[in-house]
C-alpha cells in the first residue's frame, strides 16, 4: 500500500495515516527499511520510503475503506494471508 504525504507530515505519520484511511488499522508496531529512489527520464527525482510492520491493532469492521470521492465508509471483508 502507499500514499503520498500531507504537508509537514512524517513519513512515519504519512505511514500510520494511509494504513488506517486504506484499512481501518492502527499500526502499533513497525521498522524502516530504507528509501527508494526513482529518478525520471527528465531528472525530476522522487524518494519512496519503505516500511514493514508486524503489529496493529484491528477495525472494529474488518476493513474501513474510503469509497470514491465523497470520503463515504463502508465495511469489506479482509482475510489474512499470513506469510508465503
Amino acid at each position: 500500500m502507499g500514499g503520498h504525504f500531507e504537508a509537514e507530515e512524517s513519513p512515519e505519520d504519512c505511514l500510520l495515516r494511509e494504513v488506517r484511511e486504506e484499512t481501518g488499522y492502527t499500526l502499533t508496531s513497525w521498522q524502516f527499511r530504507g528509501l527508494v529512489t526513482f529518478v525520471s527520464g527528465d531528472g525530476e527525482t522522487e524518494y519512496m520510503s519503505l516500511f514493514t510492520a508486524d503489529g496493529f491493532t484491528e477495525p472494529r469492521c474488518p476493513a474501513m475503506r474510503t469509497a470514491g470521492m465523497g470520503g463515504q465508509r463502508r465495511c469489506a471483508e479482509v482475510k489474512y494471508l499470513g506469510r508465503r
